[in-house]
């Protein structure tokens, strides 16, 4: 982990109390330089863990913080957990006829119309109703939303609220002081192993620069440098805006996902009792399985079928003469097409 002194007084000083020091565990294991290696399925057997599921995952389920949701002692002194954070937990799902039902979505009977933004996120006012939050919570038992306030860096907020329950249940000006230094390393890692230049990135979505300043001083996030945390940490991250899917790096059905959904007001995540939602367990609501003919693809710009081909998993720039360049319409349609 790289070093900061303000940061290891936190961990010793403010945290000290914390169970088993989880914070000072997950995030020293969290920003390791080591490479983080895509979850492949091999045959019928169970995934393999990435590094982000060992860290905060233990059996079927996240790590607790041996502490209650409501009160967290620190230095002998009870300090009440942070005011914004709803929780709301999901309806049983109705009986259905399938045998195997086990960490499986729901066949639902309506037809899905599926929806994929353009480039611009910020399109019109957001609703504060989503359906495909209500889809996703009726698919499993196990799946809550929470929401935070649309203040500070709320993305940044429910990406780590999703990650780690200790985050989750810290105060305000905890989880403010645990970005700041979350954040300093994750850019210090991004610019060290040269993110901008060899993954999918293009001043289109945001200037290095602008994600450099942004991230060294703590300031809010964009919904598109949702990417640089999904890329960093191997998680899908899915942004979600008046039913209009984003897919904001590229999707891999083994790996964990984060969706986030933003409303008038405030923004929403989906949790999993039993840990991470996987992308194959919401692919189906999301479209990621859905087949594309030639003939609708064709209507298609640029921008809606670099979404499409993310959701694909497919990448969308290649190498070019002095650089990466986007990959042209005619090769994204065949490429999807045959995926």
């Amino acid at each position: 982990m790289l070093h900061n002194h303000k940061f290891n007084h936190l961990l010793q000083t403010e945290f000290s109390d914390i169970h088993a020091q989880e914070i000072d565990d997950k995030l020293n294991e969290l920003f390791s330089t080591h490479v983080y290696e895509i979850n492949n399925l091999l045959h019928n057997k169970r995934p393999t863990k990435t590094n982000m599921e060992t860290i905060f995952c233990t059996g079927g389920g996240l790590k607790g913080a041996g502490v209650n949701r409501d009160n967290v002692e620190i230095n002998n002194k009870t300090v009440s957990c942070s005011p914004c954070l709803t929780v709301k937990h999901a309806k049983h799902p109705t009986p259905h006829n399938s045998v195997d039902t086990t960490r499986r979505p729901l066949v639902i009977n309506d037809t899905p119309v599926y929806k994929f933004s353009t480039t611009d996120i910020i399109i019109t006012p957001p609703k504060d109703t989503n359906r495909i939050i209500d889809r996703l919570l009726k698919s499993n038992s196990d799946y809550y939303t929470i929401e935070y306030p649309k203040t500070s860096d709320y993305l940044s907020i429910c990406v780590f609220s999703v990650l780690s329950k200790v985050f989750n249940i810290s105060t305000n000006d905890e989880k403010n002081h645990l970005l700041k230094n979350i954040k300093m390393n994750i850019i210090a890692l991004f610019n060290k192993d040269n993110y901008y230049k060899n993954y999918d990135y293009s001043v289109k979505y945001f200037k290095k620069s602008a994600a450099e300043n942004t991230f060294v001083n703590n300031l809010p996030i964009t919904p598109n440098m949702l990417k640089i945390y999904g890329d960093i940490l191997h998680v899908n991250m899915v942004y979600i805006m008046n039913d209009n899917i984003t897919f904001i790096n590229k999707f891999n059905s083994h790996n964990a996902t984060i969706i986030i959904v933003e409303c008038n007001n405030k923004v929403i995540a989906i949790c999993s009792n039993e840990g991470y939602i996987r992308g194959e367990c919401c692919g189906d609501i999301l479209g990621v399985n859905k087949v594309f003919v030639d003939k609708d693809l064709n209507r298609l710009k640029l921008d809606k079928l670099q979404n499409i081909a993310k959701m694909k998993n497919i990448n969308i720039r290649k190498a070019g003469k002095t650089g990466k360049i986007n990959v042209s319409i005619p090769e994204l349609i065949e490429l999807i097409t045959n995926n």
